[in-house]
């Protein structure tokens, strides 16, 4: 009975973790919107991801941001804003985060 129990608690905390980084998409600044800072930026291309959450809205945006910075590191961004972000409820236990945004190339 304790293994059940101790796989079940497995897996749950196996869902919970986050998705890696990459050193490149690590080193992509994100901006929460357009600003005078991002003028001479030279635009790249609109970006969308999404990631479902499980636990709290805040870990669906975590996971949201570091897939919009691998989506900017795909287009050989430095920078990307974000444009927009919805929340959408499936179900009680099943979030969806959304973010709108662009890749910039500022450097």
């Amino acid at each position: 009975m304790q293994r059940i129990i101790i796989l079940i608690c497995s897996a749950i905390l196996a869902g919970c973790a986050s998705t890696p980084m990459s050193d490149r998409a690590a080193r992509i600044q994100v901006h929460s919107q357009y600003s005078t800072l991002l003028a001479n930026c030279q635009n790249l291309g609109p970006l969308k991801v999404s990631a479902q959450a499980a636990g709290t809205l805040d870990e669906g945006f975590s996971e949201a941001q570091i897939k919009l910075r691998e989506a900017a590191v795909n287009l050989n961004a430095d920078t990307a804003v974000i444009v927009s972000s919805d929340r959408i409820m499936h179900s009680l236990y099943n979030r969806e985060r959304v973010i709108h945004g662009a890749a910039l190339r500022c450097y």
